[in-house]
């Protein structure tokens, strides 16, 4: 299940809107390893269709910074579940 969302993840911003990716993204998240792949993912999306936000002074990387955020909040919420355990 990891490999087929990672793989659709990849590929979503060639044929689905903005939102099918972030979708995956969340759905990717809670998976132990590929948590912070999502900033590679993220890199790699604001390297295809990146552009300068003028809202946000010229800040280029929305992805990557979402999908970091993501992963860290991830990461956080497993390790607190795992404490609780």
């Amino acid at each position: 299940m990891m490999i087929i969302t990672f793989f659709l993840l990849l590929i979503s911003p060639l044929w689905a809107p903005w939102w099918v990716a972030v979708a995956l993204a969340i759905i990717a998240a809670p998976y132990r390893f590929s948590a912070f792949v999502l900033i590679p993912v993220g890199l790699l999306y604001d390297t295809w269709f990146g552009v300068p936000i003028a809202l946000l002074y010229g800040f280029q990387y929305l992805y990557t910074s979402l999908f970091g955020c993501m992963a860290f909040s991830a990461f956080l919420m497993r390790r607190r579940m795992l404490s609780d355990v």
